[in-house]
């Protein structure tokens, strides 16, 4: 007995587009790649340290003249700002700053990575010191942040930051 090739029955039109549909990216995979590029892109910039223009720019003249003769700039990176135990406010304004700034000049990915680590210096702010660096409601706080704790790509250190600033806002919101 002789077998039947696995495309008898298919004329050339309907191949064709059996073929077409076949070679064609899955949709779920496009979006692993995507989340895991926009996970790269938000541990890159986890791992860098404020530029030293927008920590000197922050300084009076003459400590900012100092800083520059010396090369003293933060060896922190934004990730350890974010976990250690009391970052100073001055440095969160600053990270909010910078990444509000380098969210809009980014497109897709790293301006979502760059909006999360804006979002977290907020919730940081909130969840550590008690204090809204930002003219966005609580309420408003609350729905971004309860989005950003439950993203997958976000590490586990700045969701749980995320979760601790939900809850600040929802004491807020409960007043």
């Amino acid at each position: 007995m002789t077998e039947q090739p696995p495309t008898s029955g298919f004329g050339p039109d309907k191949l064709h587009h059996l073929l077409r549909i076949c070679s064609q990216a899955d949709p779920a995979e496009g979006k692993t790649d995507s989340n895991q590029r926009k996970a790269e892109l938000l541990q890159d910039m986890l791992a860098e340290t404020l530029p030293v223009e927008t920590l000197v720019n922050n300084l009076p003249e003459e400590l900012t003249t100092l800083c520059q003769i010396s090369g003293i700039a933060s060896e922190e990176s934004v990730r350890d700002l974010l976990t250690k135990p009391k970052t100073d406010v001055g440095q969160l304004r600053i990270m909010r700053d910078y990444f509000k700034k380098k969210s809009k000049c980014a497109r897709s990915e790293a301006e979502q990575a760059a909006t999360t680590v804006y979002y977290a210096a907020l919730a940081y702010a909130l969840a550590v010191h008690g204090l809204k660096i930002t003219k966005f409601s609580y309420d408003d706080l609350h729905r971004a942040f309860s989005r950003l704790a439950n993203t997958e790509w976000v590490p586990s250190a700045v969701s749980g930051l995320f979760r601790r600033a939900c809850e600040y806002c929802r004491g807020k919101l409960q007043m």
